[in-house]
């Protein structure tokens, strides 16, 4: 039963029209509840039962029939004839049973048959594979006929078949394409969707269960002056339950994307390829082969209703994503590019997939909680994984009914682990927490664990922007046991707070292995760096400094073995194993530095303050510069308080 508001507040404000909306929403819910229920009536094989139907003679229907099957088989076993004992014992099933008459049996086995081998075959509806004429009309004419039987398969042989328009799969339906079968498009957009354009669903209500495996989806570009097109998505899935997308071939997509799912629950995509990408717009560089986006309109606007329903329970592995013969990489591999405020796309598994020569970033999470990033191959890309954040006062913080929030929000917990990063040519890791009206949404939770980032060998000095790893406002951020060779720097912390850096070998590297930045933030919410812990870390050639601290409280450099930095040799500034500007309540220990051209082994500025240094071992100078600065650690005095002991003798 709907209840309505009824009595809306008095203003006419934001308030009144989200009441006015939701008002609408339910009745507009109701009338398609009711329609769905009439339409489900008029197409139900069983909408009456033949007891239920009364017939002339005062019997119902089954009972008319039922004794109309007697009389028959009254008349059939009393019939006389030859081998009738041979026929008494066809009557004999396989499991035992014994029919009244030869043809119960056959007919039993007959619709047992139909049960395990029911299919459609899109030839015998009028398809042509030869791509002369168009098939999507016969292909549709399947797929509604395996709609009105409650679901089953569609089968497309082999060949090539001219695709005139959309096509709609229903629920309970799999649609299987031979490894040889091409769907051409020929026409402005692409070939299936899950949704009719009256369509209406809720969450995850909408049109459910079904499989699309095996073919190649065409796009058809290098006809492209025959059948003009300016974008076009290849499939387009939405408010859905258990969609699986397997051994699919895209090819050629224009400027969307290969597969848009918007609010699916337990989504597979596997062993596919998406090979070929052009953006004929100039306005989405970004474009995802698969995009993962929430359930608005300004995502799908194929049908309904536009809720804000997000992705959850994804997986998507053993996926290929690369050029075509005709056209480049993808914009991006997997990703989105929006999001709606308080309503939050989790537990997204992406695995085993190699993405190469994306031009914006491989995957790109956007406000994406609990998120698995393992065992992917990732080639030639311009940023390899970008976390996202939304920021306040843009679209993507309004909410599912379009009320600007005006607030900047976040999602936790990525995890990115045993990935291979090779020749990317900006970052390998990226990460953006956001700010807005002094509100922070961090990148929280990211652990960067056991990766291996490899780009071609060149002298100090001949990188240009490569980075493996960037974190911007993250928090709580783990980076261990990661190989890091080449590029312009290794690591780069900015406006961090809790950061772990721990057990990573990072080496040749133009600049800086770990490299604390200024945070960029002008409005005091994040002015700097905070708990910062850097341990236990191998760093091998570098051409400035090993590791570089500025713009940081409360941080700990233990047991690092750092060799031959300072390559860059500058006649201006001299570099060497760590190197503090500024920062406060710091210590470096246990330290070991070694190589020939370096100036200082350690150099702490008088601008930091409470830094401490013990235990360096190696070749060069320490400096510790400042008043509050010192070499040595702390002990008690005889009235057990903490005070400073130190090391560093006077001769």
């Amino acid at each position: 039963m709907q209840r309505l508001i009824k009595d809306y507040d008095q203003t006419r404000n934001s308030r009144y029209q989200a009441q006015l909306r939701a008002d609408m929403q339910s009745i507009e819910n109701s009338l398609n509840e009711q329609e769905s229920q009439i339409q489900s009536h008029q197409l139900s094989k069983k909408a009456h039962t033949s007891d239920q139907i009364a017939h002339s003679s005062g019997l119902t229907v089954s009972q008319e029939i039922e004794t109309g099957k007697a009389r028959f088989r009254n008349l059939v076993l009393n019939a006389d004839g030859t081998n009738v004992k041979e026929v008494v014992d066809a009557r004999v099933g396989r499991e035992g049973t014994v029919y009244p008459t030869l043809w119960d049996r056959l007919d039993a086995d007959g619709r047992y048959i139909e049960t395990r081998f029911n299919f459609k075959n899109a030839l015998n509806y009028g398809a042509d594979p030869t791509g002369k004429g168009p098939s999507a009309w016969a292909i549709q004419k399947a797929l509604d006929e395996i709609r009105r039987e409650g679901g089953g398969q569609l089968v497309i042989p082999g060949g090539i078949y001219l695709i005139e328009k959309r096509m709609i799969v229903y629920e309970n339906t799999r649609v299987t394409m031979a490894a040889d079968c091409v769907l051409l498009r020929g026409w402005a957009g692409g070939f299936f969707v899950n949704g009719r354009p009256d369509d209406s669903f809720s969450g995850y209500s909408g049109r459910s269960n079904i499989i699309i495996e095996g073919g190649i989806l065409d796009g058809n570009y290098a006809n492209i002056d025959k059948y003009p097109s300016t974008a076009m998505d290849s499939i387009i899935l939405g408010h859905a339950n258990n969609i699986w997308i397997d051994r699919v071939t895209f090819k050629d997509t224009i400027t969307a994307h290969a597969i848009d799912a918007n609010g699916c629950n337990n989504l597979q995509i596997t062993r596919s390829n998406f090979f070929g990408f052009i953006d004929l717009s100039g306005k989405r560089p970004f474009s995802e082969a698969i995009q993962l986006g929430e359930f608005v309109e300004m995502g799908l606007n194929q049908f309904g209703s536009f809720d804000g329903t997000p992705n959850k329970n994804v997986y998507i592995a053993h996926n290929h994503f690369g050029k075509s013969e005709l056209l480049g990489g993808w914009g991006s591999a997997i990703g989105n590019h929006y999001a709606v405020y308080d309503i939050f796309q989790k537990n997204i598994t992406i695995f085993d997939n190699t993405i190469e020569d994306c031009g914006f970033a491989g995957v790109r999470t956007f406000k994406w909680g609990e998120v698995k990033i393992l065992n992917n191959r990732f080639k030639r890309n311009n940023e390899c994984i970008r976390i996202s954040q939304a920021a306040g006062g843009i679209e993507s913080s309004k909410n599912a009914v379009g009320a600007q929030m005006n607030r900047p929000q976040n999602a936790q917990n990525v995890l990115i682990q045993g990935n291979d990063f090779y020749d990317y040519k900006s970052y390998g890791v990226l990460s953006f927490g956001q700010i807005y009206n002094n509100e922070i949404a961090w990148s929280d939770g990211i652990r960067i664990l056991g990766n291996y980032f490899k780009l071609k060998a060149k002298e100090i000095g001949e990188y240009d922007y490569e980075q493996a790893i960037k974190l911007v406002f993250a928090r709580n951020a783990f980076i261990s046991d990661n190989r890091i060779f080449g590029g312009r720097r290794g690591m780069w912390i900015e406006g961090c707070y809790n950061t772990f850096i721990d057990r990573n070998y990072v080496s040749c590297v133009d600049t800086e292995a770990i490299y604390v930045e200024k945070s960029r933030d002008k409005t005091s919410t994040v002015p700097k760096s905070y708990h910062l812990s850097i341990d236990r870390n191998e760093i091998n050639t570098t051409g400035r400094n090993g590791i570089f601290i500025q713009n940081c409280d409360h941080f700990d450099v233990r047991d690092n073995n750092v060799i031959n930095t300072n390559k860059e040799q500058s006649s201006t500034r001299g570099r060497g194993g760590i190197y503090v500007e500024n920062g406060y309540d710091g210590r470096i220990e246990n330290s070991r530095i070694r190589g020939v051209e370096k100036a200082f082994a350690i150099l702490v500025k008088d601008a930091a303050t409470e830094v401490n240094v013990t235990n360096t071992k190696g070749t060069g100078r320490v400096i510790v510069q400042g008043d509050s600065n010192f070499n040595g650690y702390y002990g008690t005095t005889k009235d057990d308080y903490i005070r400073k002991i130190i090391t560093k003798s006077s001769s």
